[in-house]
């Protein structure tokens, strides 16, 4: 029997889970002041030989087809929540409504579709705005799986291109009455307000969007979000073969088939992982390098994905080098830093070793590329990690990739 709860109860609930897991995936990074549990150091498995490759095309690939090369520096977050649900066995809604229908069964959807980073979520402020669906005519849960420049409320302006569950017809009359004009691209039709990154906090969109919403084009299926013109116009370049693509980038591409098929990801490069507007982050510049840390080798570009594989999941960390060689002789340095490695954000004064804690086994392996090289390092993951990946890769607690 499903329990219908009134939306005056249930809001609430769902806007603290919400922000809960934005946050760290439902452990709070400012938890109890108990010491942490002592743990035992996962030894790194050292696997000399590369992981296999997807055979087909791979939906992270697909949709890295549709983000040009231009926006390389920004850094591409990626998620599926389609598959994530289907996994889980858990029925898809589309809907703000439909979530509420599901009573106290919307937390298990809310917690799974909390463990991805999703385009959609950053474009809607974290689902934090219950207007969105009334002014816009979408909302975050009607994505199966999306792309962007943004995974969390800290990454504004956002670029965002999404496929899903969507009324074209509705969308187009709702914009169209905020006042958005239409435009045309070399035939492609979009919707325009306000300058390039240009937000009207008195007026919508921007009291809602900022200035996330400035273009907006409904494609087939899909919806595609942009601050600005370029921005919005490069993606449509690079859907019609018009501009080189992130999946033709050597780095992105190497990166993306290492992750196999995960149910989300981010691609970066090395500024984009290690700084935030142009200068190291506190917990970074601070950081206490410590004595034994053997320097590493220059590496281009990361990425993290998270993967389900027989009913267990892993998070792969990727490095792309651009010597064929370093690869292979940075595997054991960084895996050994992975595991002591203490957080710089969640409790920095516990001495939490995230990895540690995280994973019941730590694996490497290399591979050598047309263009330099590929160090592919997987945690297994044990039940309940401490922290989601993608709160530590948003939060720049990446030190054990410093130089």
């Amino acid at each position: 029997m499903t329990i219908l709860f009134p939306k005056r109860l249930l809001l609430p609930a769902i806007g603290l889970l919400l922000a809960v897991v934005a946050a760290c995936g439902g452990s709070s990074p400012t938890a109890t002041s108990s010491p942490p549990p002592v743990v035992v150091r996962p030894s790194p498995t050292p696997i000399a030989t590369a992981t296999p490759e997807p055979s087909t095309p791979t939906r992270l690939l697909e949709l890295l087809a549709t983000m040009p090369a231009s926006l390389k520096g920004d850094g591409i977050w990626f998620g599926d929540s389609a598959r994530t649900l289907d996994l889980a066995q858990i029925e898809k809604v589309n809907t703000l409504d439909e979530l509420l229908v599901l009573g106290a069964e919307a937390m298990p959807y809310l917690e799974a579709v909390g463990k991805i980073a999703q385009p959609a979520r950053s474009l809607v402020r974290g689902y934090g705005n219950l207007e969105w669906e009334q002014v816009f005519g979408f909302g975050p849960f009607a994505a199966d799986s999306g792309i962007g420049t943004g995974e969390t409320t800290q990454s504004s302006p956002t670029l965002t291109y999404f496929e899903g569950t969507l009324d074209g017809q509705d969308i187009a009359a709702k914009l169209v009455e905020l006042g958005y004009s239409r435009e045309t691209h070399k035939g492609v039709e979009y919707y325009s307000i306000l300058g390039d990154f240009e937000a009207d906090p008195q007026a919508l969109p921007g009291t809602i969007a900022g200035s996330s919403m400035n273009r907006v084009a409904l494609l087939t299926g899909a919806l595609l979000a942009a601050p600005s013109t370029e921005m919005l116009t490069g993606v449509l370049d690079a859907i019609s073969d018009d501009a080189e693509t992130l999946a033709e980038d050597p780095a992105f591409f190497s990166l993306a088939r290492s992750l196999g098929d995960p149910l989300s990801a981010v691609l970066m490069t090395k500024e984009g992982a290690l700084l935030r507007r142009g200068q190291p982050p506190r917990n970074l510049f601070e950081f206490p390098r410590p004595d034994d840390w053997q320097p590493l080798h220059d590496w281009e570009a990361v990425a993290f994905g998270l993967r389900e594989e027989a009913g267990r999941r892993s998070l792969r960390m990727s490095l792309f080098y651009p010597e064929p060689l370093d690869a292979n002789a940075d595997g054991e340095e960084i895996t050994q830093r992975m595991g002591d490695y203490r957080s710089t954000v969640l409790q920095p004064d516990s001495g939490r070793r995230i990895f540690a804690e995280s994973c019941a086994d730590l694996s490497w392996a290399h591979r050598p590329d047309d263009a330099g090289s590929v160090l592919i390092i997987t945690c297994l993951l044990v039940d309940q990690p401490p922290v989601l990946w993608h709160f530590l890769v948003d939060n720049k607690d990446l030190a054990f990739l410093l130089a």
